[in-house]
């Protein structure tokens, strides 16, 4: 056997290896044990099965279980199964896009795919803060992207809708959107002109400007004009009648399923006080009436303007004709 080769001054429980042997000092003397490859070597050494920790790593340097790596997010890419929360003075969460061309994506998914994504949108920036447009985009139930109903542009800050978006309510402070109910509400538009065309047809068309309104709504009037006979029209809202000679008539336009009408009446008008219609020229009790002009026919019951007779006159846009 070899001569070893003790420490010098050895304090108690310290420990000397050599040919197989540990060697501890008790204080008096050095006690040897033949060593197993059933022990890792403290001075390193190569384990062929599993390692079990008491529990979980408190200290910065233990070694970690599998329970307690298990539980972190990896760096590379990982799915959650619990809520994460950032807790800190001023939180934040960034999408960094590495690419110069690269867009970043953030999804809502439920079990049928997704559902919602907010999008810094791919593209290449030329300057001028052009590119690299944000918009929210929709999916359809089988998860393919259907459009972006909202996005801003990066280098205006304007908003684009690809669909008219509904407000809350009427606006109430100066610089609020308005909604269609209450700009309609303001303004009676003061547009269109009836006029003669022959002895039994006048005709309702547009001029200065294109828009009617009846029974609170804005309605556009078309460029081929509204024209009514002086047989087979609406007589106070009966269709199928014949004008009667000689008579007065007051011309009311209707909305006729879909489709500008004249009713001819002898009922007379007045100027709406109904919410939503306030200022229209009315049928007397009939919001869904709006005064467009009056007729007197002739002897024959046709419709006569000129000369001496003027029998057909405007409420908008009149004209002096002698």
């Amino acid at each position: 056997m070899p001569a070893l080769d003790f420490p010098n001054s050895p304090t108690v429980d310290q420990i000397f290896s050599s040919g197989g042997t540990v060697w501890t000092w008790d204080g008096v003397k050095w006690n040897g044990t033949a060593t197993s490859p059933a022990f890792v070597q403290k001075a390193g050494d190569t384990m062929t099965g599993a390692l079990t920790l008491p529990a979980d790593p408190t200290a910065a340097l233990q070694a970690a279980t599998k329970q307690y790596a298990d539980l972190k997010v990896a760096k590379t890419g990982d799915t959650m199964s619990g809520d994460l929360t950032v807790a800190k003075t001023i939180p934040q969460f960034t999408l960094n896009a590495t690419g110069t061309n690269d867009g970043a994506f953030l999804n809502w998914q439920n079990a049928y795919g997704n559902r919602w994504s907010a999008q810094m949108v791919g593209a290449a920036e030329p300057g001028s803060n052009a590119g690299s447009d944000f918009a929210l985009y929709r999916y359809n139930d089988a998860g393919g992207a259907i459009d972006a109903p909202l996005s801003f542009a990066r280098n205006t800050g304007k908003a684009f809708f690809t669909q008219s978006p509904y407000l809350a309510s009427d606006p109430t402070d100066v610089l609020d959107a308005v909604t269609k109910r209450y700009a309609d509400a303001q303004a009676v538009p003061n547009c269109g002109r009836l006029f003669w065309q022959s002895p039994t047809l006048i005709s309702f068309g547009p001029y200065n400007g294109d828009r009617v309104k009846i029974n609170g709504a804005i309605y556009p009037i078309p460029g081929a004009p509204v024209s009514a006979a002086n047989t087979n029209v609406y007589i106070n809202g009966v269709a199928g009648q014949n004008l009667v000679a000689n008579t007065l008539y007051y011309v009311y336009l209707f909305n006729n399923v879909g489709t500008l009408t004249m009713d001819f009446s002898t009922t007379g008008h007045g100027n709406s006080i109904t919410a939503g219609n306030v200022g229209t020229e009315i049928k007397t009790g009939d919001n869904t009436r709006s005064l467009i002009g009056a007729i007197r026919t002739n002897a024959s019951a046709q419709f006569q303007n000129e000369g001496t007779y003027r029998g057909v006159i405007s409420w908008f846009n009149r004209r002096n004709l002698h």
